[in-house]
């Protein structure tokens, strides 16, 4: 059974569960929200960056509330906002982990064994663009057996 990443779509639904978006704000913004981040490669990281873009925009709005007790009822919206703020640094924190990640440069090391291509036994004769000569060789004479310290042209 192969294993598939959720579509975009199923991404942008889910977000607003995920931070209990109670009020629509982040749902009626989600395709916005979703388009400012995507040119982002993995999908992982566009799905983090919208999450906390989410997150801000839930705190955006939840600043200015109160807790409050009630017909029996409490409403502790502090422990909202820092859960909000929780959320929102496990969601920078993968963010770091995934551009570490996708910064790591893949070294390759090796020995160039062939340096130019080989020409057909047709091809007339001409310069060798790999002859030390044209890199500045200081141990290989010049045409005409001469060196460029002489003096000849």
């Amino acid at each position: 059974m192969a294993i598939t990443y959720p579509t975009d779509a199923q991404l942008q639904a889910y977000i607003p569960v995920k931070i209990g978006d109670t009020t629509g704000q982040v749902a009626a913004n989600m395709t916005m929200i979703w388009n400012l981040y995507s040119g982002y490669a993995p999908k992982e990281l566009q799905y983090n960056y919208a999450l906390v873009e989410s997150i801000e925009l839930l705190l955006g709005g939840n600043w200015q509330d109160v807790s409050w007790t009630g017909d029996g009822r409490s409403a502790q919206d502090q422990q909202q906002f820092a859960n909000l703020i929780s959320m929102a640094s496990r969601a920078d924190a993968r963010i770091k982990q995934l551009l570490k990640a996708r910064s790591v440069v893949q070294v390759q090391v090796g020995q160039l064994t062939t340096t130019s291509i080989i020409p057909s036994p047709n091809s007339p004769p001409g310069p060798d663009a790999n002859d030390p000569r044209y890199g500045g060789d200081p141990n290989t004479p010049w045409p005409y057996g001469k060196d460029i310290g002489s003096g000849w042209w």
